[in-house]
């Protein structure tokens, strides 16, 4: 591999985990405010149904996901 397409690489490499951690940025503040609406309308029945079947299948997916790190984690120790 050259000089050139390894600086090329790397600053691929760079650029990946640049937008990953705007991405993570973002994500966090639409979660927080998410969370403020939430306890902003924890009186409203028609919002808590609506933001529970949102959350539903992401929530599943976390914690699937949480499960299987979990035992990867174990594996490795």
């Amino acid at each position: 591999m050259h000089s050139s397409d390894l600086q090329d690489e790397l600053i691929t490499n760079h650029n990946i985990m640049e937008e990953r951690r705007e991405k993570y940025a973002y994500y966090k503040k639409k979660f927080n405010s998410a969370l403020e609406l939430y306890k902003q309308e924890i009186d409203n029945d028609n919002f808590m149904n609506n933001f529970d079947a949102l959350m539903a299948p992401l929530l599943k997916e976390i914690e699937e996901y949480e499960t299987v790190l979990q035992a990867y984690k174990q594996q490795a120790t």
